[in-house]
């Protein structure tokens, strides 16, 4: 029986087991190597040694969407197994990471001290992305850092997401940070619930940079995104299906492509 099979009590105490351990491991993707500190108490899977440390879906989107000019947004990084990979397809871009939680935001710069990965165009940044420029409370969840959200977004349905810790932390919006910093041509979006928070924070360099979007979706925000990505005149797709067929509403793992961009993409 794999560890994803297991009693939701077992799984609870496994996070609660593995708490805040990081263990060195390295991932391959394609032709490419890169090594990272990762923690059980962020995801369980890290314990298979059989399984490949990046999700196939983010895999497939970085292998079609990110090339070598690319500049890429991870909003909701955690232990960077996103931006890590990312990095490695750029190389006159830039990947940028950003994660509230402090704890995998450090361990992520740490995995970019190790020798593999040393080279890699990737920064890190420890603040949450909302819709607004100000101070929010985020919970850390009792078991699963994966788990961790802003406190505004009220609560998930998921029975281990009870909150062992309430911290302040920074918010600000992708249209502040866009003034700044080189726009997205790729965003990453995963926000626990808080993914139109983000969308809305960031609609005017959405509208401008036309950037391709991969977001998770849970259930009550389907609505809401499916009408913001209508008024931007993006097609959606769902990120885990082979063909490209576009969708109604979004998937848990939607990509979100612009109209325009879709006609001349390679199949």
């Amino acid at each position: 029986m794999g560890i994803g099979a297991q009693s939701p009590f077992y799984r609870r105490a496994l996070y609660r087991f593995f708490k805040s351990i990081y263990f060195r491991r390295t991932a391959r993707t394609d032709d490419r190597v890169f090594a990272a500190y990762v923690s059980p108490s962020s995801s369980l899977s890290v314990l298979d040694v059989r399984k490949s440390l990046v999700d196939p879906v983010h895999e497939r989107f970085i292998r079609e969407w990110v090339e070598a000019d690319t500049v890429v947004w991870d909003i909701g990084a955690n232990l960077g197994l996103f931006a890590l990979p990312a990095a490695l397809m750029v190389r006159t871009g830039r990947v940028y990471a950003f994660e509230a939680d402090l704890e995998p935001a450090c361990n992520l710069m740490r995995s970019l001290r190790l020798n593999q990965n040393r080279t890699l165009k990737l920064s890190v940044m420890s603040v949450a992305i909302s819709n607004e420029d100000a101070a929010a409370n985020f919970q850390i969840s009792k078991f699963s850092r994966a788990l961790n959200k802003l406190e505004a977004i009220g609560k998930l349905r998921e029975t281990f997401v009870v909150p062992e810790e309430t911290r302040p932390v920074p918010t600000t919006r992708i249209d502040t940070l866009a003034r700044s910093l080189a726009a997205p041509t790729v965003l990453k979006i995963d926000m626990e619930g808080a993914e139109m928070m983000v969308l809305h924070g960031g609609e005017q360099t959405i509208a401008m940079a036309r950037p391709n979007i991969l977001i998770e979706c849970q259930s009550e925000l389907q609505d809401s995104m499916a009408a913001f990505f209508q008024k931007h005149r993006y097609v959606l797709l769902d990120g885990e299906a082979k063909g490209r067929s576009p969708l109604q509403r979004p998937a848990w793992n939607t990509v979100a492509i612009p109209n325009e961009k879709l006609a001349v993409a390679p199949s």
